[in-house]
């Protein structure tokens, strides 16, 4: 059984976001431009941001579950860092 279906059988909430590093299949990135922690970080907490502003999630209402996986983990963990207290109040990872 994999991770997903292991979420899928066992809990409520099932809305999945997923995305893939910028260099890896089907993505557009720079060359130039280097992709550390704090710069995929910065996307995660944009996309979270434009994803509230149009109204497809409620970031004061709704509980988040975090996956990081391979370098993923390492981008929540900085995400998490830089927003402690947020997440700490409105976020699980």
């Amino acid at each position: 059984v994999t991770l997903i279906e292991e979420i899928l059988e066992n809990f409520d909430n099932k809305r999945f976001l997923l995305f893939n590093l910028p260099g890896q299949a089907y993505t557009l990135y720079s060359e130039e431009k280097s992709y550390n922690n704090f710069s995929m970080a910065n996307v995660v907490d944009s996309l979270l941001y434009k994803l509230s502003d149009q109204k497809h999630i409620d970031i004061e209402k709704n509980s988040f579950k975090f996956i990081g996986i391979g370098f993923g983990a390492f981008f929540l963990l900085t995400f998490s860092n830089i927003n402690y207290y947020q997440i700490y109040f409105r976020f699980k990872i």
